[in-house]
């Protein structure tokens, strides 16, 4: 075989199924269609492809050696007339994606009327994170273009950062509406169970248009009601009977640069002029209303993620930021990225062009397209494709979510330090590293803090806070030079699975939490397999199956296509059919697959159907290397782990051979008992003597062990200072307690947990109460930043003759200093201080010193405040829900002219309280719930605005009556 057409035809994608190159206007509908490979041996063929642009591409090998085109009788014999050398791959191409379609109408694909009852469905169960649809526009027949908007107040639009998924320009692009529609299902039904949707739709506005060419899509079910239609553009009537204009070609953003195409009678006929049709016009219109950051335009097929731009080769300006996106986009579902164009099929007037190019519309947009499925799948995939191919391509549509605003992804631990063995063991101190990225495509992370947290017992954190200020988009840090010490208890057992929890918060944004895992010491064997038993420990498709031609360990092998070369065009796996809880995945292979073309890819689900990709094989390597992958994501969860191959058109090789197969994991063979209850002391609970720490007893699950129990008290709430601990503590009769001794005055934090005769279970909540002797002396003793001074409280007893008080504070950098100097007798009551010598953006400390009748001083439990630097913010209103007032927070730079205004939530003004200039510092306002003719607000969510010069910030509030 000649690889010659290679050097006549740019090798970047976008030759591709994108570019789906001209139909006549009547095959789609009126005749048999055939599906013919017309191979490209030399530069006549492709003389031959430009003389003929009345021929519909459906897509192009990767490797530019022959394209597969849409090919009605005349077509057919222009084909067989061209000399080339050609292949007739299905004879009717109709009838072929008709066979994939079970049950009546398109089977488990929607038509026009069922995509809309979808939608309808969406709203009615899920109405607190989906709007009513809305028609942007109707088409040239009269049929309505929907749209809908995904948000935590789906009904407003909040000012949020707002992204776009539209499908279906083209009308036989069936998975394009069902991508699009099963991406807003699976948001809607995990919103508040999962964490990151829910903090996604908390935090932005998704905006969905299914289907943007309904006439083209009802014209395919008019055509072929069981599935299969062919039909590409719209239906406008361009007289000579000639019907419809590719959408896809209208945008007018370079409309009618060469390689447009003005014959209306072609499939990518551009339109009469530019933004001709009605439904461009709709999404314009759309577009140009909202202030979109990512937008994905999903098209079929290919498995290919595309940018702008496509009407030229040559890169935009923000190529580089294009090309990490889709780096990201690509790295589990393999979609080959790049450019839409290439010098031989321009796409112009495309969609992803004007939405990122049109900048003197809208704000500029980073507008990306994927070719969903491959050319197996073709325009109608069967229908056991449908969910695959929307997983595969389920993460690209969050991670464009995400990178709408800045977001913060933290990556597993790495223990750094300790032996160097790259593991915690038990009685090691070492340290956990791990990587901060922001995924926001523009927008840097203001303000960024990490918090650590562990709950258990074996593992002790010596530091868990850190500030990281700023981190810019598409940057990270990670902590491998200064990593968070730990220390792990020398009780802990080995195999032992723990989770560190990372909160990463950054400014005006609720926080992110992540749970990373990692297991103490070696991991033990859950799952192996040498093969020498056969396959029975996998689930298969295509022909896969042991081998004794090669092995690592005597005598046999698993491979893809045992005695022969792999087929091309498939995807054959072979997955482990029992689910273990492992965090580790090693085997050993070598493999023969061609480079850049085909792939292995070693993937693990939690058996809930989606496919994580966790490495990806291709090229030559001919000896057998051991593979070590970890798990971590799906700690405590029963994984599988697929082996797939994935073997594109054309050129095949010897496949991949896979041996000696291990899941690891922590030995989950006990159940510990679940956090006793923590009865006394009660929270904040003051006391003058070594207190009691008392639990109720907690249970074994396994019904057979006597429990004991272990304290934990640290002298700072994140829990890093460890002042006193107990283990085994026997349990006693309903209740058990204990004593610590000689415990130091001052503020603690305690923790318990219970513990069978194996290991120890995780640690509770955690409760704070102070030991201190001047507890009797004072009962309160607290510090709060109001604006333009700290006010210090204290409530002092009337049981003790005290002659005075000393008020001592401290900064970050400094010593105690004292403020005040014997106030004189206060005999009782609540007393209070303003200290007004502080600067803003520093914590200071203070103590209270009681000092007695015959002078001795005994000091206070301390007390902290944090002095915001003057910056525009508006902070959370408390409390929150309220009923009847609320106390609103800001803060401000500068003097400026100040707006602070309660909107209900469709946006009408209820009260204003604040329109005035106001100097720069913080204040503090309180709502009382009324509005400005003084009646009681009804119950519900407002909305809360401050303005500061050309400034303004928004946040949200419930009040319950």
């Amino acid at each position: 075989m000649k690889h010659f057409g290679r050097h006549y035809i740019l090798p970047t994608l976008a030759i591709l199924a994108v570019a789906s190159i001209l139909l006549h206007f009547d095959i789609a509908s009126a005749q048999q269609l055939y599906l013919v490979r017309y191979y490209i041996d030399s530069p006549k063929d492709l003389e031959f492809l430009h003389a003929h642009p009345e021929l519909d591409i459906a897509s192009v090998c990767r490797r530019r050696t022959y394209v597969d085109i849409v090919a009605g009788e005349r077509d057919l014999g222009i084909l067989r007339d061209s000399g080339g050398r050609l292949k007739i791959i299905q004879s009717d191409l109709k009838a072929h994606y008709a066979a994939r379609v079970v049950g009546p109408g398109f089977g488990a694909y929607h038509t026009y009327s069922e995509a809309i009852a979808f939608m309808d469905s969406l709203r009615s169960l899920y109405p607190n994170v989906i709007s009513e649809k809305w028609s942007l526009g109707q088409s040239h027949e009269g049929r309505d273009l929907w749209c809908f908007r995904l948000s935590d107040n789906p009904d407003i639009d909040e000012g949020e950062p707002e992204i776009l998924f539209d499908g279906l320009h083209h009308g036989r692009e069936i998975m394009a509406s069902e991508t699009t529609l099963l991406l807003a299902g699976h948001l809607a039904q995990n919103y508040g169970s999962n964490p990151e949707v829910t903090y996604l739709l908390d935090s932005r506005e998704i905006y969905f248009v299914p289907i943007v060419n309904p006439d083209g899509l009802v014209y395919n079910e008019t055509t072929d009601p069981g599935g299969g239609g062919m039909w590409r553009k719209n239906r406008r009537d361009n007289g000579g009977g000639c019907y419809g204009v590719d959408l896809n070609r209208n945008y007018p953003y370079m409309w009618g640069a060469p390689g447009s195409i003005g014959d209306s009678c072609v499939a990518t006929y551009r339109g009469p002029f530019a933004g001709s049709e009605p439904e461009v016009q709709a999404m314009m219109s759309l577009i140009n209303a909202h202030q979109f950051v990512t937008h994905q335009t999903f098209h079929s097929f290919g498995g290919f993620t595309l940018y702008p731009w496509g009407y030229t080769p040559d890169p935009t300006p923000d190529a580089h930021i294009f090309e990490h996106m889709a780096g990201l986009m690509t790295r589990h579902n393999h979609y080959e990225p790049g450019q839409a164009c290439t010098t031989l099929y321009p796409v112009v007037g495309c969609a992803h062009d004007w939405a990122y190019g049109a900048q003197g519309e809208h704000g500029k947009i980073f507008s990306l397209c994927n070719e969903l499925g491959y050319s197996y799948d073709g325009f109608w995939p069967p229908e056991e494709r449908r969910i695959p191919i929307f997983q595969e391509n389920l993460w690209p549509s969050i991670y464009l979510i995400r990178a709408a605003a800045a977001f913060i992804e933290a990556s597993d631990v790495v223990v750094v330090g300790g032996d160097g063995n790259g593991r915690a063991d038990p009685a090691e101190s070492a340290g956990f590293s791990f990587t901060l990225a922001n995924q926001g495509v523009t927008a840097d992370a203001f303000g960024v803090s990490v918090r650590l947290s562990s709950d258990d017992p074996y593992i002790q954190l010596g530091e868990a806070y850190r500030d990281i200020g700023t981190i810019p988009a598409r940057a990270g840090v990670d902590f491998t030079s200064s990593p968070f010490p730990v220390a792990v208890d020398p009780a802990c057992p080995s195999a032992h699975l723990s989770t560190l929890n990372v909160t990463v918060r950054e400014q005006d944004a609720p926080p992110l939490d992540y749970a990373l895992h990692f297991v103490v010491d070696e991991p033990i064997v859950l799952f192996s397999d040498d093969f020498e038993s056969g396959i029975a420990a996998w689930t298969t498709t295509g022909t896969w199956n042991t081998t004794n031609s090669t092995s690592h360990s005597p005598t046999q092998s698993l491979t893809d296509s045992p005695g022969d070369d792999y087929v091309d065009d498939t995807q054959y796996s072979a997955t482990s059919t029992m689910g273990v809880p492992a965090t580790h995945l090693s085997f050993w292979h070598k493999y023969e697959i061609e480079e850049g073309y085909d792939f292995g890819c070693v993937q693990a689900s939690a058996g809930n159907g989606l496919w994580t990709t966790l490495a990806i094989y291709s090229g030559y390597n001919t000896s057998w290397t051991q593979v070590e992958l970890p798990l971590n994501n799906w700690a405590g969860q029963s994984v599988q782990i697929r082996f797939l191959l994935l073997a594109d058109e054309l050129f095949t090789e010897d496949g991949w051979y896979i041996d000696d197969v291990f899941l690891e994991g922590p030995d989950r063979s006990n159940q510990t008992p679940p956090p006793p209850v923590l009865i006394s002391p009660a929270p904040g609970e003051e006391v003058n003597t070594d207190p009691v720490l008392t639990v109720a007893n907690s249970t074994d699950p396994d019904g057979m062990d006597p429990l004991t129990y272990g304290f934990r008290i640290h002298a700072d709430s994140m829990c890093t200072n460890l002042a006193a601990y107990v283990d085994s503590v026997p349990e006693g009769v309903g209740q058990t307690a204990w004593t610590p001794s000689s415990l130091a005055d001052g503020t603690y934090w305690w923790r318990a947990y219970a513990a069978d005769s194996k290991e120890w279970g995780l640690l509770g909540e955690t409760r704070r109460f102070k030991k201190s002797v001047v507890a009797i002396l004072v009962k309160r003793f607290d510090a709060k930043w109001a604006g333009s001074t700290i006010r210090l409280t204290w409530d002092v007893s009337a049981d003790e003759a005290i002659a005075g008080f000393n008020i001592y504070r401290r900064d970050e950098s400094k010593g105690y200093e004292k403020l005040i100097n014997r106030l004189g007798l206060i005999p009782e009551g609540d007393r209070s201080y303003d200290d007004m010598n502080f600067e803003a953006g520093h914590t200071y400390y203070y103590t209270l010193g009681a000092v007695k009748a015959d002078g001795s001083e005994v000091r206070s439990h301390e007390v902290d405040v944090e002095v915001l630097a003057y910056e525009f913010a508006l902070r959370q209103n408390y409390p929150n829900p309220f009923n009847p007032t609320t106390t609103i927070s800001f803060t401000l730079p500068q003097e400026a002219m100040t707006n602070l205004s309660i909107l209900n939530l469709e946006g009408k003004l209820i009260k204003t309280l604040v329109n005035e200039v106001l100097p720069e510092g913080y204040r503090e306002i309180v709502w009382d719930g009324k509005d400005a003719k003084g009646n009681p607000a009804s119950s519900g969510v407002y909305f809360y605005r401050l303005k500061a010069g050309n400034k303004a910030l928004t946040r949200k509030m419930v009040l319950l009556r």
